[in-house]
């Protein structure tokens, strides 16, 4: 069983990455929370991207799923621009670019 307080590191800022880490607060998770992505931006949606983007109807602000301070006020550790290189099973770690 997980200790209640283990370290949860999502590898991937995408659609399912934000809400993950957004769910884990929203449900009472109280650990330490980081987010790694290699884009530079928060989290957005990406089926409108395809269509609202390219259309003009959409601008960068209004595809992110949550605005940039609600990583902070909810603590979870966005890194942005940042790679998952290897997993170092031995150390229980993740090893970032």
């Amino acid at each position: 069983m997980t200790s209640p307080d283990a370290h949860v590191v999502i590898v991937g800022a995408g659609h399912a990455g934000g809400t993950l880490a957004a769910l884990l607060r929203q449900y009472g998770y109280a650990g330490p929370v980081t987010l790694v992505g290699e884009e530079p931006i928060p989290p957005y949606q990406r089926p409108p991207l395809s269509k609202a983007w390219l259309k003009g109807e959409a601008d960068a602000e209004s595809l992110a799923l949550k605005p940039l301070e609600f990583y902070a006020e909810n603590r979870i550790d966005f890194r942005p621009s940042v790679r998952a290189e290897r997993i170092d099973r031995d150390r229980k770690a993740l090893v970032l670019s």
